[in-house]
């Protein structure tokens, strides 16, 4: 137990002491390439590695044993995040200055501006955010995450957007001034 215990505990079924050791398995593995896991991430690898079946019971067994298994001191607790419950909080800074260059470190061309395609990358699991988020946003690429069913707002949008980009690409705009005009930032 290399990490902090707050109580001790020890897995009482064989089926819990085989997916704690293959969730802790799974958490490294990703901890090593620089990856936080949610617990439905967890999940759906062990799934996937067929330690346990896709079924409600099995993930709510899961959140039991890691849950058990940080309190013991089994799983770090830095190793598991919950995307879901995330405080907000307005930016501050501390002068003008460091609010400018909070402002130019944000500073990106558009990449795909008069390209001949529009790409966005779409994921119905919101639980592989973490690892396909980071490669989309050095590519300068949009990404949805879909988290269950899309509401019908979500995909009014989205299908806006699209109608917006595919006129775009048939019709490339011939100056800097009527891209600006003609995605409304006159």
């Amino acid at each position: 137990m290399p990490y902090e215990a707050c109580t001790k505990w020890t897995p009482r079924s064989h089926n819990n002491r085989v997916m704690l050791v293959k969730a802790v398995e799974v958490i490294q593995e990703y901890a090593a390439m620089g990856y936080q896991l949610a617990l439905r991430q967890t999940y759906y690898q062990l799934v996937a590695r067929g330690v346990i079946p896709n079924a409600q019971v099995w993930y709510k067994r899961l959140g039991d044993v890691v849950s058990n298994g940080r309190l013991a001191g089994y799983i770090d607790w830095e190793s598991i995040v919950d995307r879901g419950h995330v405080p907000v909080m307005h930016p501050e800074w501390a002068s003008p200055r460091e609010l400018l260059e909070a402002t130019a470190a944000q500073f990106r061309l558009d990449r795909w501006e008069g390209q001949p395609y529009h790409v966005e990358v779409w994921c119905e699991k919101d639980a592989l955010s973490s690892v396909i988020e980071p490669v989309c946003n050095r590519r300068h690429v949009r990404f949805l995450a879909n988290r269950g069913y899309s509401s019908s707002t979500a995909m009014y949008t989205a299908a806006r957007r699209l109608t917006e980009a595919a006129e775009a690409v048939r019709h490339p705009p011939s100056s800097t001034w009527e891209t600006t005009t003609r995605r409304g930032w006159t």
